[in-house]
């Protein structure tokens, strides 16, 4: 599909990236965002309460536009000959890749996350923590600053090493599709994971909704993106964590 956008003229590149990337989030954002609005069992599961009159439209119109962004950026990266990239790459180079952007991204996010959260830079990253509760379009609700910031690991630094090991594009693709799914289950403040998976050593490979949850209430902690790893390398993870999961979590 990737050959075939880009194949065609400029504005339909344009056009057709930025249309998958709004339909994407319209099919995932917008269908979990319904769920919780008309379900009982995931009101009765909201880990943190809403404010009154809270609205996911702001969310949305902000989500869009960085959208907006995403696009411009990425199509920038590829047509200028920044980004080199491969089309139909094997299925063993396109886990491989996807694995080691999983790892990359973790290590980058949870670097600049955390030094975002410096009073000195957290201009930056104020507008993600609007609000204490989150839903599924917060996973969109970033400044345009702080965008940057996360496009220079995910878009410029990749870029830079496609110069000496070209990309699967396949990959790149999959690898984000992937990440937008885990990032609007971290952001969904409805906690859908029963207590006894996390007495699973497999059961704490991926962070929980309550786990992000507990950033966007205390700050101090918790800044891993998808994994808990470094937040225990660096003492960042909060010790309750089990306690208040058990509490909102499913029976």
């Amino acid at each position: 599909m990737f050959a075939f956008i880009s194949q065609q003229p400029l504005p339909w590149q344009f056009g057709i990236l930025f249309g998958i990337f709004v339909a994407r989030s319209g099919l995932i954002a917008g269908t979990t965002t319904i769920w919780i609005h008309f379900s009982r069992w995931a009101q009765r599961r909201r880990i943190i309460a809403p404010k009154v009159g809270a609205s996911v439209w702001r969310d949305v119109f902000f989500g869009i536009g960085i959208l907006l962004l995403d696009a411009v950026v990425v199509l920038a990266a590829f047509r200028s000959g920044l980004m080199i990239g491969n089309h139909g790459s094997s299925l063993p180079i396109v886990l491989l890749t996807i694995a080691a952007f999983f790892v990359w991204v973790e290590i980058y996010f949870y670097y600049s996350h955390r030094l975002m959260h410096h009073p000195k830079l957290f201009w930056m990253h104020k507008h993600h923590h609007r609000e204490r509760a989150t839903n599924p379009w917060t996973s969109l609700s970033f400044s345009v600053v702080e965008r940057f910031v996360l496009h220079v690991g995910t878009i410029l630094i990749p870029a830079l090493v496609s110069q000496f090991v070209p990309l699967s594009v396949d990959a790149y693709f999959a690898y984000f599709l992937i990440n937008y799914l885990l990032n609007v289950y971290g952001h969904l403040n409805v906690e859908t994971i029963p207590p006894w998976v996390l007495r699973r050593p497999w059961g704490q490979l991926l962070n929980t909704t309550t786990y992000h949850a507990l950033h966007h209430s205390r700050y101090r902690g918790h800044f891993g993106l998808f994994t808990k790893y470094l937040d225990e390398l660096h003492g960042t993870k909060f010790k309750d964590y089990e306690r208040v999961h058990a509490e909102v979590g499913p029976r």
